[in-house]
């Protein structure tokens, strides 16, 4: 009997505390001020001086309206009304309930510009083939075939969810990109199987764990952590109202309850099954069935969850800008798989809590969650450490002084990434920072550790500090740019990573090339 009334008391007490997070009523006192018309009282027993004295909260007489209605006495304008019948102005102030500010609806507890009304430009990708679509909508879709993610008239960006049905695996998703009549794989935060890049493509950062593509046309590709899989999708204000933009990510028309519109039909469908499979690239491909989470929820997962409620300080600073609500839901579904699949739970929470500071990001709200969590990244090298807002443009071998002004985009936009400490530097090709006098080069795709000399034509080039540094001898060959990372071609055009602003190809021009001892990147070539 004691058991059972425990188990009751402790169901009683879950439910109890998961509806005070769904409540989360804002509401906030706040004076406002009503007027009637009345009978006007009888001036032979009207003391001004009472009615004055009456508090705020009660009718009184509107004074002030009196004197600006009549430019006679009050005592005898009131003579005057009460003797013809006609009516007296009065005015009271009242306590009224209303939403605090940052928040609103009919029960307050929905923040201002949350993610159900915000409009976006990003579509968002993670977790369980987890989809925020442009316009806001959020849904789970983990069909198993190859799928339309979004995509106009000129462009295709499809995805193919792997192992997503289930937490025991990670969930992959292989994305592939149609576009300037060039096709494009990214497998992790892989390029992989590319024959020729697209002229408007521009590899804004590729590392281990992170890839960032943007194209001159207004699209931009990011991928988080190669395993587990964070995708975003951003496009320019030019795509709004682009009629043939479509997809798994929505039409990004600024209309949110139109997100999950059936295109044969025109009818807009509750489920996202059925919105979703109309997106398969192939009909014969099974179509995905509706996704239930039927998990019972238990006190674990609440407890593994509750930074994404009102009873934790980690994210409350964002808690006004984005709803914690969706994102709190899916964690506690998570979870509770994990738990049923003997699965990794902090990998599951990890997940939803990555996804909601992804949101937060948008907003520029930057939030150091981690190391409370139990969610800290594991850096590639000893001499890293993780932060959440890293300077998207790092000092590395090749470019030690690295500045803003450097970088493709020229923006301060913050990423979060693993960074170099103790005043060490990035080499990409060895995946770890070192010191500067550590640095390797490259030629000809082969790396080269420092200090080691390659002859090119009639000149010695020693490697020093993560570059080339040659002898000054004047060859009457092929002037050759040494390096991948950065380059000053013939054209004054700057390329970091061994990509330009346009797209341009690394050029051989036939002449004299007088190279002082310096970094070849800088020769004079003519």
């Amino acid at each position: 009997m004691h058991v059972f009334s425990f188990r009751i008391a402790f169901i009683i007490t879950i439910i109890i505390f998961v509806e005070s997070i769904y409540s989360n009523s804002q509401f906030c006192s706040t004076l406002y001020t009503t007027t009637k018309q009345d009978q006007c009282p009888n001036p032979l027993s009207f003391d001004i001086l009472e009615e004055y004295a009456k508090s705020l909260s009660s009718w009184k007489l509107n004074i002030p309206i009196l004197k600006n209605e009549s430019d006679i006495d009050i005592i005898e304008e009131l003579k005057k009304r009460f003797d013809e019948g006609n009516s007296c102005p009065y005015v009271r102030q009242m306590n009224k309930a209303i939403c605090c500010s940052g928040w609103e609806g009919p029960g307050c507890n929905k923040p201002e510009n949350s993610v159900s009304q915000n409009l976006f430009s990003t579509c968002h990708v993670w977790g369980r083939a987890r989809i925020r679509t442009f316009d806001g909508t959020y849904y789970r879709f983990p069909g198993s075939c190859s799928y339309k993610l979004i995509g106009s008239s000129t462009w295709q960006l499809n995805i193919q969810f792997i192992n997503c049905t289930t937490t025991k695996t990670s969930c992959q998703k292989k994305l592939t990109i149609v576009i300037a009549g060039k096709i494009l794989e990214v497998t992790g935060t892989n390029l992989i199987n590319v024959t020729a890049y697209p002229s408007n493509l521009i590899i804004q950062r590729q590392e281990t764990n992170f890839l960032d593509l943007y194209f001159t046309n207004g699209i931009r590709l990011k991928v988080h952590d190669q395993h587990q899989q964070t995708i975003i999708i951003q496009l320019d204000d030019n795509f709004i109202n682009d009629q043939s933009l479509s997809g798994l990510c929505g039409d990004y028309n600024q209309k949110p309850d139109d997100d999950f519109k059936i295109l044969t039909t025109g009818l807009i469908t509750n489920t996202p099954a059925d919105f979703g499979n109309q997106w398969k690239s192939s009909q014969s491909c099974p179509d995905a069935s509706i996704v239930i989470d039927n998990c019972s929820i238990t006190s674990e997962a609440i407890d593994a969850c509750i930074a994404l409620t009102n009873q934790s300080e980690i994210f409350q600073p964002c808690f006004n800008k984005i709803d914690y609500r969706y994102f709190y839901q899916a964690c506690l579904n998570d979870v509770c798989s994990a738990k049923s699949e003997n699965a990794s739970i902090n990998i599951a929470r990890c997940q939803a809590l990555e996804a909601y500071a992804e949101e937060c990001r948008e907003h520029d709200i930057y939030i150091q969650w981690r190391s409370n969590t139990g969610c800290a990244k594991q850096c590639s090298s000893p001499n890293m450490a993780f932060k959440e807002c890293a300077s998207s443009c790092r000092r590395t071998c090749q470019n030690p002084s690295s500045t803003i002004t450097q970088c493709h985009t020229q923006t301060s936009e913050c990423t979060p990434r693993c960074v170099c400490t103790n005043g060490t530097v990035y080499d990409s090709f060895r995946d770890e920072c070192v010191q500067l006098e550590e640095c390797t080069c490259q030629y000809n795709s082969i790396q080269y550790q420092p200090g080691y000399q390659v002859s090119i034509d009639c000149n010695d080039c020693t490697c020093d500090r993560g570059r080339w540094i040659c002898t000054n001898r004047t060859c009457s060959r092929t002037c050759t740019v040494l390096g991948n990372m950065n380059i000053l071609t013939f054209d004054d055009e700057h390329l970091i990573n061994g990509i330009g602003g346009k797209g341009r190809k690394e050029k051989r021009r036939k002449g004299k090339c007088r190279k002082k001892k310096e970094n070849v990147e800088t020769g004079n070539c003519r």
